[in-house]
């Protein structure tokens, strides 16, 4: 896990958390996607160095290069795209090398 003086403003990083996998760190918390009360919205959680009950997520690991800055919108929301599906490349080329190490 990552300290929060260890994150970068505007970076993506994988969030283990109960309302979502991937966040942007805004300075002081993470804002990820998640479902309420039905609806898609942006959520905010405090890093896990606040302790509980407030900080309840820990940040796994930076995900690419991009940055994002305020208003979370229009080419920022581009941006934040880009860097969830690097995630996913990322995790399907994990799981292609997995499957062909155990073929072997």
């Amino acid at each position: 896990m990552l300290s929060s003086e260890e994150l970068e403003t505007g970076a993506f990083y994988q969030v283990a958390s109960p309302s979502f996998s991937v966040a942007i760190w805004d300075g002081a918390e993470f804002i990820g996607a998640s479902i309420v009360d039905g609806a898609p919205c942006f959520v905010n959680e405090r890093h896990y160095d606040a302790g509980l009950p407030y900080g309840l997520s820990s940040p796994v690991r930076r995900i690419g290069e991009h940055r994002v800055y305020p208003p979370y919108s229009g080419r920022n929301l581009l941006s934040a795209l880009f860097a969830i599906e690097e995630c996913l490349l990322e995790i399907q080329d994990m799981k292609m090398k997995g499957a062909s190490n155990g073929a072997s």
